[in-house]
């Protein structure tokens, strides 16, 4: 038997980013007629892969005999010279271990829980499950070889070699309501076959580093055989490393420029944003690095424009404004759209205000990138 990409499989590949600041501050308070929250988004299409760490957990509810399913990336393995994590799936039918990098399944590790059955694989090539950066339109082949062995109620078994090839295809961006929340997730589409017959959906979340709704097609009635959407989830924390290589003139004098260099180095990801703490009890300035074209125009031909409000590899210096009442319409700001992910932030235009009032409660204001054609999903 070969199981074709899991409803659980996904990989990561490992980055490693560096990014240098030198800068030039004052010590005083800077003068800004666009009032600053802490936040910033990936564009309309997804600027980098997600990022897989030890401890992130996703929980799904099946349609069928799985019913309640835990995942989780429960170690750091290598495959082969390059390393590579582990991600495990565990419910009432079966468990599902899957070793991934680069968003490519290179073993897998299947063991039913409601038949004398397993099996263990080994892919070569890996199986490609996702081609980032994702956009509406973008579609890419797996073509793999199986080999390994299974275990049935006759014994155990050499599996004889099995080729096989899918396709894939980013049919449509759209926002999705599952239990765990509201998201905004890619449709990818799957097809066996010689890439001939709807195998799969999978809406697949950045935010959430996984798809948090699935469904499976019978491949002889091309009915529904199987679906899930995901109920919870919590992802682990990782923190970036930051070092000061020179501060000038140190000590310094309120009023006073300052050149400030350092290193903010996280191994398996993008440094978004930066924090000074000046030490006198002042609210920290906020060193944002843009990592999406969504605020530069010209990146959207669709749009006619040679604008580009803040380009993107942009750094951008920013205050905080506790006084939501002191925030103008049109102003730009950054916030955290998602209070699951602390680090995920978004610099986007304020496009509506809306007055505390029933059924949003606080201030609420509605963004849009400059370069995207609708608002933003979160209010």
């Amino acid at each position: 038997m070969l199981a074709l990409p899991a409803a659980n499989a996904r990989s990561k590949e490992i980055l490693g980013e560096i990014i240098v600041f030198s800068l030039l501050i004052l010590l005083v308070p800077i003068s800004s007629h666009e009032p600053t929250f802490f936040r910033q988004k990936l564009a309309a299409t997804s600027s980098a892969s997600p990022v897989l760490h030890v401890g992130d957990t996703w929980y799904y509810l099946y349609s069928g005999p799985e019913e309640n399913s835990r995942e989780q990336i429960i170690r750091p393995d290598a495959c082969g010279p390059s390393p590579c994590v582990v991600d495990q799936e565990t419910n009432p039918a079966w468990n599902d271990t899957v070793w991934i990098r680069d968003w490519n399944v290179s073993r897998e590790f299947y063991v039913d829980h409601m038949t004398p059955y397993n099996f263990s694989s080994v892919y070569i090539p890996p199986i490609h499950l996702y081609d980032f950066p994702l956009a509406v339109g973008k579609s890419w082949w797996s073509n793999s070889t199986a080999t390994g062995w299974y275990k049935d109620q006759q014994g155990n078994h050499t599996q004889t070699p099995i080729s096989f090839s899918t396709k894939r295809i980013v049919v449509n961006q759209t926002t999705v309501i599952v239990p765990a929340g509201t998201f905004d997730t890619f449709l990818v589409a799957q097809y066996i076959n010689d890439g001939k017959q709807l195998n799969e959906y999978r809406w697949f979340s950045i935010q959430a580093k996984t798809t948090v709704k699935f469904m499976s097609f019978n491949p002889m009635t091309g009915s529904l055989f199987d679906s899930y959407v995901m109920t919870s989830y919590s992802l682990a924390r990782v923190q970036p490393v930051l070092s000061i290589s020179s501060l000038s003139p140190n000590p310094a004098r309120p009023g006073q420029s300052v050149r400030l260099d350092y290193t903010a180095m996280e191994a398996e990801g993008n440094v978004t944003a930066s924090w000074v703490d000046w030490g006198d009890n002042s609210i920290p300035d906020l060193i944002f690095n843009m990592t999406s074209e969504s605020m530069c125009q010209r990146s959207n031909p669709s749009l006619n424009s040679n604008n580009c409000t803040i380009p993107d590899n942009s750094l951008v210096l920013a205050q905080a404004q506790k006084d939501p009442s002191a925030v103008v319409n049109g102003s730009i700001i950054i916030f955290r759209p998602y209070p699951q992910e602390p680090a995920y932030l978004v610099m986007h235009r304020i496009i509506k205000i809306i007055p505390p009032s029933a059924p949003y409660g606080p201030y609420t204001f509605w963004t849009q990138g400059d370069a995207n054609p609708v608002r933003d999903i979160w209010d």
